[in-house]
C-alpha cells in the first residue's frame, strides 16, 4: 500500500502547486536555442523557456521582420507584421527584460513552433509571409488583410492563424482559479500606416511603405457627421474617400472614446468639431501614437457604450448608446458580489505578510462585505456567492446571478505577476465584446484606481487572455465584471491590500462604479490621496 499512498500524495501536491493564481513554471526559466525555417537565429540575448512557454527577446521579433513599439510602461508592445497587420500583446518582463510569448506572435506570423532538446524550431504555416522585395521591385498594392465580417469586426481567422499546439499562459498576469480556457490574443484591425501625418491645407502624398511591407491605396477623412438618433443613442459617421480600417477604443479617462485610421489621409483643414449633442460633445483631429496614423478623439457628456462598422461604399459608422440598465432606479436594483476563490484548495494567490501567508481568498471576502455592506446601506438588494471561506465551483457563481436574477455581477480579485514587481494597479474584464460590460468595467476600474491612489489598466475583454473567455464571465446574463483590485505581488499594492482603510475605498469605489453605471455619469476629476496613497472619498449619492 505504500506506492499507492506516495504516488496520491505526490499527486495532491501537484495539484495544490498550480491552483494558486498566477501558476508558477514547472521548472526554472533556462535559455533555449531558435531555429527559424531551420536556420539558427543568432542574437544578442537568448530566448527563456520555463518549459511551457518560449519567450523571444524583442530582437528575435525584429529579427522576424516585424515593427515594434512599446509604450514607457512596457507592460505591451504594438508589432506590426511584415504585411502590415498589427496586434497589441502582453510582455512578460524576465530577466530585467521584456519577452513577447512566443504563443501570442505564432497567430500573428502564422507559425508553428514545436521544442525539443533545448531548441526551438519555428516554421510559417504559409507561404503568404512577405519577403524584402529587391530595390527594382515594388510592393504589391493590395492588402492581404481579410474583409471585416457583416458585424463590422474582423473575419474569422483560418486554420493556419490559429495559435500552435505548445499554449500556455502569458508570465506576468493572474490565471486565478476563475479563469479558464486556452490563453490568446486578439488582433486589432488595422493595416499598415500608409497615410500622411495630420495636416491642414489639401491632401499630400502618403509616406511610401518600406521594403517589405505591404501597402493599400490609402483612404482620405473628409468629415465626421453627429446625429442624434433619440436622447439615448447617437450616429457618428465618418465620411471619407475610400473604405476606413479604425480601431474604436474607450480611453482610460472614460471622457473620451479615440479613433485610430491607420492607413488613411487627411482630406480636410478642420481639426476640431462641436456637436450639439446629448452624448457627444465634440471631436478633435491629432497624431496617433504611431507617426503617420491621425487619431480622432471624441468628447463624451456621458458613459456610453459602442458599436462600430464600415458603411459601404466608403465611409464608418459608430453607434454610441447609453449603457443598459440606464434609467432603471439604483435603489430597485439586485447586485450579485462573488468574492473570488475560496475553500481549502481554491486560496488563490498569496504573498508572506509581516511572517505569514496572506492569501487572495480573504483579501477578496473583506473587500466583498464591505461593498455589500455599502450597497444595502443604500437599499439595494445585495447577494454573495459566497459569505465564508467555503468553495463555490466556477459553474455555480454566474448561475446563481442568474437564477436571482441579478441586473449586475461583480466578481473580486486580486492580481499577481509572479517575477515583475513593477506590475501595479487595477485592470476590469469583460466578456468578449460585450458593450455593456465594457462600460460598467470602465465605470468600476476608474473608481478603484483613483480612490486607491493606483494606475488604472484599463478594461480589457477576457478574449484577450482566454480563447473562450472566463467562465464566471461568459456564463452571466447581465452586464458582468471581474475586477482585479491590485497587485499582491507589488510591494506598494500589497501593503495597501492589508489595511481596513483601503479595502474600504476599494469597496466604495465597487459600488460607487455601479452607481455611475446605471445612472449613465462619467467619472469626475480624481480625487487627491491622503498620506500612504489612499483617498477616504465617500461614494456619491450612497
Amino acid at each position: 500500500m505504500r506506492l499507492p499512498v506516495f504516488r496520491i500524495l505526490v499527486l495532491v501536491t501537484f495539484i495544490l502547486g498550480h491552483v494558486r493564481c498566477g501558476a508558477e513554471p514547472a521548472r526554472p526559466i533556462e535559455p533555449i536555442q531558435l531555429r527559424l525555417s531551420g536556420k539558427p537565429l543568432e542574437l544578442p540575448s537568448p530566448a527563456l523557456f520555463d518549459g511551457r512557454e518560449v519567450y523571444l527577446p524583442l530582437d528575435a521579433v525584429r529579427a522576424m521582420k516585424c515593427r515594434v513599439v512599446m509604450p514607457e510602461k512596457e507592460d505591451y508592445a504594438v508589432v506590426a507584421s511584415p504585411t502590415g497587420v498589427r496586434r497589441e500583446i502582453a510582455l512578460a518582463r524576465l530577466r530585467r527584460a521584456p519577452m513577447v510569448p512566443l504563443t501570442a506572435l505564432a497567430p500573428l506570423l502564422k507559425l508553428q513552433y514545436k521544442v525539443a532538446d533545448g531548441v526551438c524550431d519555428i516554421r510559417y504555416t504559409t507561404s503568404e509571409r512577405v519577403a524584402a522585395p529587391a530595390p527594382e521591385q515594388r510592393a504589391p498594392s493590395q492588402s492581404r488583410k481579410p474583409a471585416p465580417n457583416a458585424a463590422g469586426g474582423p473575419a474569422k481567422s483560418s486554420s493556419a492563424e490559429r495559435p500552435p499546439t505548445v499554449t500556455s499562459p502569458v508570465t506576468g498576469v493572474q490565471t486565478p482559479d476563475t479563469l479558464d480556457g486556452s490563453p490568446t490574443t486578439v488582433a486589432d484591425r488595422t493595416t499598415a500606416p500608409v497615410a500622411s501625418p495630420v495636416q491642414d491645407g489639401p491632401p499630400v502624398a502618403p509616406v511610401p511603405p518600406k521594403p517589405g511591407v505591404v501597402a493599400r491605396a490609402p483612404s482620405w477623412l473628409r468629415d465626421i457627421v453627429c446625429e442624434a438618433i433619440d436622447p439615448a443613442q447617437t450616429r457618428l459617421l465618418l465620411v471619407a474617400d475610400g473604405r476606413l480600417r479604425p480601431t474604436v477604443r474607450m480611453s482610460a479617462s472614460q471622457g473620451e472614446l479615440t479613433v485610430d485610421l491607420p492607413g488613411t489621409g487627411v482630406g480636410t483643414s478642420q481639426t476640431e468639431w462641436t456637436f450639439d449633442n446629448p452624448l457627444v460633445a465634440g471631436a478633435r483631429l491629432v497624431p496617433g501614437s504611431v507617426a503617420g496614423v491621425p487619431r480622432l478623439v471624441f468628447r463624451l457628456r456621458r458613459l456610453v457604450t459602442y458599436r462600430d462598422r464600415p458603411v459601404l461604399p466608403d465611409g464608418h459608422e459608430i453607434l454610441i448608446r447609453l449603457p443598459k440598465l440606464v434609467g432603471r432606479r439604483f435603489e430597485e436594483m439586485c447586485i450579485m458580489v462573488d468574492p473570488g476563490h475560496g475553500g481549502p484548495s481554491a486560496t488563490g494567490c498569496s504573498a508572506m505578510v509581516g511572517g505569514r501567508r496572506v492569501y487572495e481568498k480573504d483579501l477578496t471576502l473583506a473587500i466583498a462585505r464591505k461593498v455589500v455592506e455599502r450597497l444595502k446601506k443604500a437599499g439595494l438588494s445585495v447577494h454573495m456567492t459566497r459569505a465564508s471561506d467555503v468553495a463555490v465551483s466556477l459553474s455555480e457563481r454566474p448561475a446563481m446571478a442568474n437564477a436571482m436574477p441579478a441586473d449586475v455581477f461583480v466578481s473580486i480579485h486580486v492580481d499577481d505577476a509572479p517575477g515583475n514587481s513593477r506590475a501595479s494597479g487595477p485592470t476590469a474584464y469583460y466578456h468578449g465584446n460585450d458593450e455593456n460590460s465594457r462600460a460598467l468595467g470602465l465605470s468600476i476600474v476608474e473608481g478603484v484606481a483613483a480612490a486607491g491612489g493606483l494606475p488604472s489598466r484599463g478594461a480589457r475583454s477576457d478574449l484577450s487572455r482566454f480563447r473562450t473567455g472566463m467562465a464566471v464571465l461568459r456564463r452571466a446574463e447581465m452586464p458582468a465584471v471581474l475586477i482585479e483590485v491590485a497587485y499582491i505581488s507589488n510591494p506598494s499594492d500589497r501593503a495597501k491590500l492589508m489595511t481596513a482603510e483601503f479595502q474600504t475605498v476599494v469597496a466604495n469605489a465597487i459600488a460607487d462604479g455601479i452607481r455611475r453605471y446605471v445612472e449613465g455619469k462619467l467619472p469626475g476629476a480624481p480625487p487627491v490621496p491622503t498620506a500612504g496613497g489612499v483617498s477616504p472619498q465617500k461614494p456619491e449619492g450612497l
